[in-house]
This record gives structure tokens, sequence and C-alpha cells, in this order.
């Protein structure tokens, strides 16, 4: 069943962030010392960037050299600059990977060339220079949609950041399924990105529930996780800035939960 009503509300079950305190009432009483500006990076909620037009001017022209300086594995990037530079060189576009970098000129051209690489080896070479639109969805792209595995909540946390809910039990999760997912996954991150300028600013909380019973976890695919978070840290212009994850009792998904945080960075396994 669909479960695209959800609100926040009725995740009081799981652990949600919160921007304002980060000490917990036990931290409080034992006297932690832990400032709440390092409590605020620790857990994703720190301020972003200040964004003035010349800081942006200033990026923007830090970014373009650092791209200059890039020789090697940018032909989709070049091949996007020609087939689609009101997209590909917009000034909106570039700030998505200079905002997803906290204004890193360097990190953020590397980024942007494996943006394109890996959105031509996704979408293919006819749908990969143009904005990710339901229009490019096939039929079973459309189930993976409707089941509701991978949605955008409406409301956004204190900390101004977009909330993600993957509530796996939902996710199509057939081998030869695995480009439905990802396409998903890829349409949603450019939706919250492109439909407000604070969600790039501010960044996004993961809230992943899985309350798969064990004898279903033989159509587990590990190897969409993989591709899942090498994507989000490596190539989608956004930042994650925390991950929650509810699984039960089952003690299989939480070995899996241990797995996957190998993964990731080392700032995002401190906010795992």
């Amino acid at each position: 069943n669909s479960i695209r009503s959800l609100t926040i509300d009725d995740l009081d079950n799981f652990p949600k962030p919160q921007a304002g305190n980060f000490c917990n009432q036990q931290d409080q009483e034992e006297g932690n010392l832990e400032s709440e500006a390092a409590l605020l990076d620790k857990y994703g909620g720190g301020k972003s960037t200040h964004e003035t037009p010349n800081i942006l001017q200033d990026a923007l022209v830090q970014l373009e050299e650092e791209l200059d300086k890039i020789t090697e594995n940018r032909e989709a990037f070049d091949l996007a600059q020609i087939t689609c530079p009101e997209y590909a060189q917009s000034t909106n576009f570039r700030l998505m990977f200079l905002r997803s970098t906290d204004f890193d000129a360097k990190a953020a051209a590397e980024k942007q060339i494996k943006y394109w690489s890996r959105k031509v080896e996704l979408f293919g070479l006819d749908k990969a220079f143009r904005r990710i639109s339901l229009r490019d969805f096939e039929d079973e792209d459309e189930i993976a949609l409707s089941k509701g595995g991978v949605q955008a909540l409406p409301e956004k946390d204190d900390a101004g950041r977009a909330i993600i809910l993957s509530v796996r039990d939902l996710w199509d999760n057939r081998r030869s399924h695995r480009n439905s997912m990802m396409f998903l996954i890829w349409y949603m991150m450019h939706f919250v990105l492109e439909s407000d300028v604070a969600v790039q600013q501010n960044g996004i909380v993961i809230i992943v529930v899985n309350t798969m019973p064990s004898y279903q976890i033989s159509g587990y695919d590990d190897k969409i996780n993989r591709m899942l978070w090498r994507d989000l840290q490596h190539v989608i212009p956004i930042k994650v800035k925390a991950t929650h994850a509810h699984f039960g009792t089952n003690v299989f998904m939480k070995l899996i939960k241990r797995t996957m945080t190998l993964a990731l960075n080392k700032t995002a396994r401190s906010r795992y």
C-alpha cells in the first residue's frame, strides 16, 4: 500500500533530528562540555556558508578555473556543455555543486565531472542531457515510484533540512529493477534540490525504516545500497547531513546496517 500521506507527525516512533538543543538530558546531567557548535556539526545541523553576491561570483569563477584543470574522464561533461548549455552552464545548476561541497571549488568541479558521467551511464545519451522528469519514467519505473518506498516529506526539520523517508519494505528489490530504484532516487533528490534553494544550502536528512521479517531477506539487494551511497556522497549535488535508521528487531538487518556504515565517509559515519 502507498504511504504517500505520511507526515512528520506519523514518525513519532522514529528518531527525528532537531536543530536547537542537541544535548540530551543525560549529557547535560553529566556536564558534557562539548560546544554547541561542535554538536551542530556532529549531527549535521551546522549553518551553511553565508552567501553574498560577491561570494557567489568569486566561487563560480573558481569553479570554472577548476573545471578547466580537469583533463581526464570529462567526455560526458563536455558533451553536456554542447548539448544543453542553458542547463549545464547555468548559474543555478553550478551553484548546486558549490553548495553541496560547502564552496570547495575543486571538490565541486570533480563532483560535476562525475555527475555527467554517471548520469549518462544511468539514463543513456537520449535522456541524460536534460532535467530529470517524470516523462522519462518507463512503466516499471512508475511502479517503483507508486510504491512509496522513497519519498520527500512535505515538511522540513527544525534546521531547514528536507526529510527523505526510505521505507525499504516497499522498495522493489528485484536485481533486474536496480535502475528503476536509482531513477527514482535521482528524481527525488533533484526534485528537492531544484524546488528549494534552502535545501541546497542546508542539505537533507534521510530516515531509513526497515521492518522486513527475516524470511523476506533473501530478496535484499545490497549492491543498490552501495550504488546509492556512492551517488549521494560523490555524484549528486546534495548534502546528506544525517541518516537515521530504524530496523526494528531484525538482527540480520542490523548487521546490514553495520556493513552500510563502511560505505560512508568519516563525517557521514559520525551522523549515522
